[in-house]
């Protein structure tokens, strides 16, 4: 996501993020660096007797929000009954 949203100009260093390598063509700085790596960084810095909270907030808040790009398309074919037109 983060890929697609730096491609669209829609967060803060959108040039950055949005860099493609050159070889494999992924969207390596974008998943390595601001998915992975920084939020890491920052839960890793945040330990509270031995157990590392951030972190478990981190993951917590990323496995509930994944769960509404799935269920809004659903939600939303649903609720459009009859007047649904598939795509081509």
């Amino acid at each position: 996501m983060i890929y697609a949203f730096s491609r669209d100009g829609a967060i803060p260093g959108h040039k950055l993020w949005h860099r493609l390598h050159p070889k494999t063509r992924s969207a390596g700085d974008a998943v390595c660096w601001r998915s992975v790596w920084l939020p890491a960084r920052r839960a890793l810095l945040y330990q509270v007797g031995g157990y590392c909270v951030a972190f478990f907030a981190i993951v917590s808040i990323g496995t509930v929000g994944s769960m509404w790009p799935t269920a809004i398309p659903i939600f939303l074919r649903l609720r459009a009954g009859s007047a649904f037109k598939p795509g081509p």
